[in-house]
């Protein structure tokens, strides 16, 4: 079902999307307050739905990882911390299903947020840089 692009571009706008909304609700967190964060914005489903783009952009990018080309060397590195990232946050997020439970994020620090924005930011302008190697055969 669809060759090497199609993929690519599938895990691409996963990958994308994920990131934007990972900003958009660390912003939130900032504006509101983590109680209201919790109580109103980020409850288990919405958690629960976030976790499904996220593990296939993860799997997904793990998969493509000898198929994609980028930029430069430092841009192959930062993808390689952003899968890693992508790793760790599938693990968290995927929990919520078993668990019903977004209190988890009371175990960073409130400051987090500050801090993960621009990393995000950082990560979404590297994933979009990358592409498909030119050896697609599908």
């Amino acid at each position: 079902m669809g060759g090497l692009a199609f993929w690519f571009r599938l895990t691409n706008l996963s990958g994308r999307a994920v990131f934007i909304t990972g900003m958009y609700l660390h912003l939130t967190a900032i504006l509101l307050g983590r109680e209201l964060f919790l109580e109103k914005v980020f409850t288990p489903v919405f958690d629960m739905v976030l976790a499904v783009p996220m593990t296939f952009a993860g799997v997904m990018g793990l998969a493509l990882w000898k198929r994609t080309r980028l930029p430069t060397a430092a841009h192959r590195a930062v993808y390689g911390v952003l899968l890693a990232y992508f790793c760790v946050s599938i693990a968290v997020h995927v929990s919520t299903f078993f668990t019903r439970d977004t209190s988890y994020i009371v175990a960073f620090p409130e400051a987090f947020s500050y801090y993960i924005i621009p990393v995000q930011a950082l990560f979404l302008y590297v994933f979009s840089t990358a592409k498909p190697d030119s050896a697609d055969r599908t």
